[in-house]
């Protein structure tokens, strides 16, 4: 059982039709924080966000370091 499955009564390899299947910002920042992340990247951005306003968002609901990934960048875990 994985991590998110435990904690919420989820998982994400499934999708039903007419199921939203991509998170929004505020999803991401709260799944990160209930999952006790240190540290949330938001890597995947729809077309009606910019990257900038998505992290922004994203780091309301996860209030801890939040950034934005770019192609090429790399991070030490």
């Amino acid at each position: 059982m994985t991590r998110l499955r435990r904690i919420f009564g989820f998982g994400i390899d499934r999708h039903h039709e007419g199921e939203q299947v991509h998170l929004t910002p505020e999803d991401a920042g709260d799944i990160a924080r209930k999952a006790g992340a240190r540290e949330l990247v938001v890597t995947h951005v729809g077309p009606s966000l910019t990257r900038e306003a998505a992290t922004a968002r994203a780091a309301v609901a996860f209030a801890g370091r939040t950034s934005t990934a770019f192609e090429g960048a790399t991070r030490l875990v």
